[in-house]
């Protein structure tokens, strides 16, 4: 996620992550917004102000983002060395850097002594890996970025064992590192790690984060969100009570979905696209997949839209307002849930034409007409919400349409909303 300039994050230290403890002004070093500071806000769904291009970035904006992206990567000399430059360059901000570059000097020196440490957290003996993590239990800021490099790095029993290290010192970096991860859709191990790693934080950071994201109406507070939207589907599998106790709002889990269908439905095509993982574990999500129905074979006129638990017609039982079973043509959209890393395959019966998509990329692709026929497309999934489009054309005669899908360990049946969900949409 895009850094803001360490001015604007000093703030969202104080607001965001009161009970974390204090660290230097680093952009990175909280739950932060997306908008750089300088940029105008996003406007509110309501808003008919035209979107604005971004102001240009200032020299210290732009040396700024070089040094967090070298200190993501753990490059700490070349990071600590873009500092010291920088510092040379923008007067006005030299007690920031000098804090900033001491930091890192001291992080380098940790990290470097360090680098043995955490090779051994992948190793085979459990001594040796328990020694390890004793050493980074007690060791400062450079072992927490090594930790953090190697959770994004999602890796064997290293990644593993840098969450539970991660929790155990309760690092304020830990919410947004974790959040990243999981939406990212990790390797089905590292998930239940982070998963488990997100309920053992203490919960006062995302008290604070809450805090600031309730009276949000320009949806600045996105990164604060996203983690909030883990923390609920991760820590408290969903249930709001839980989760509006550790925020200490009852409320907190209805006003963070509605928060993010105002995102979803807003004017704004990088904010929906922004909305849509965090949507899905807020609960903000329909289940089911918006079906679009057409009057003509090739999508000439839209007669009606609805939610559809699953795609399963038989033969000439289409539900047009006037009747139609002939010349008509069918659009379903949304997102499939996927729980486990495999090869799924999609099995899609019709009479006549249809087309599949999975992630964007057209998979099945038959617009004619033909009696009923079975195709199936088979595609590697990873944990997470992959985007889905089914296109169906009936021109005359029979008619039907049904869509299954099967997998490593799932038997062949129905796609239905128990593993497919879509965003609320406004209604044509």
């Amino acid at each position: 996620m895009r850094r803001g300039i360490a001015a604007f994050v000093a703030v969202m230290l104080a607001a965001v992550l009161p009970a974390c403890g204090s660290r230097e002004t680093a952009p990175g070093a909280a739950l932060k917004p997306e908008a750089p500071a300088g940029q105008p806000a996003q406007a509110t769904p309501s808003s008919t102000e035209p979107s604005r291009s971004p102001a240009p970035k200032s020299e210290y904006e732009a040396g700024i983002e070089k040094i967090q992206a070298l200190e993501d990567a753990v490059r700490l000399s070349e990071a600590h060395q873009a500092c010291v430059e920088l510092r040379a360059k923008v007067a006005s901000q030299l007690a920031q850097l000098d804090a900033r570059a001491a930091r890192l000097e001291k992080a380098k020196d940790e990290a470097a002594k360090l680098d043995g440490a955490l090779a051994r957290l992948d190793s085979e003996e459990p001594e040796d890996a328990k020694a390890a993590m004793d050493e980074f239990l007690k060791a400062g800021e450079g072992g927490r970025m090594l930790l953090r490099k190697a959770v994004r790095d999602g890796k064997g029993r290293k990644a593993l064992a840098a969450v539970e290290i991660l929790a155990k010192l309760n690092d304020p970096e830990a919410p947004r590192v974790f959040a990243d991860v999981l939406q990212a859709g990790p390797a089905e191990s590292l998930h239940a790690a982070l998963a488990q790693g997100l309920k053992n934080l203490d919960p006062a950071p995302f008290a604070g984060a809450w805090a600031r994201v309730k009276d949000d109406r320009s949806f600045k507070e996105r990164s604060a969100v996203a983690i909030l939207a883990a923390y609920l589907a991760e820590a408290f599998g969903g249930d709001g009570d839980k989760f509006g106790a550790a925020v200490k709002d009852p409320q907190a889990a209805p006003k963070l979905k509605a928060y993010l269908e105002a995102a979803l439905n807003a004017d704004d095509k990088v904010l929906n696209e922004w909305a849509v993982t965090s949507a899905a574990m807020a609960g903000a999500y329909l289940k089911g997949l918006r079906g679009q129905y057409y009057e003509g074979a090739n999508f000439e006129k839209f007669v009606f839209e609805r939610l559809d638990a699953k795609i399963d017609v038989p033969d000439r039982q289409f539900t047009y307002p006037d009747g139609r079973q002939e010349n008509l043509s069918i659009r379903w959209t949304g997102f499939v849930r996927i729980k486990r890393a495999s090869q799924y395959t999609f099995h899609i019966t019709t009479d006549d034409g249809q087309r599949l998509w999975i992630d964007d990329k057209l998979l099945i692709d038959d617009w004619t007409m033909h009696a009923a026929l079975e195709q199936e497309a088979t595609v590697a999934l990873r944990p997470g919400l992959h985007a889905v489009k089914i296109e169906y054309m009936q021109g005359g005669g029979n008619g039907l349409v049904q869509v299954q899908w099967s997998g490593q360990g799932m038997d062949k049946g129905l796609l239905t909303d128990a593993a497919v969900c879509t965003p609320p949409w406004r209604k044509k």
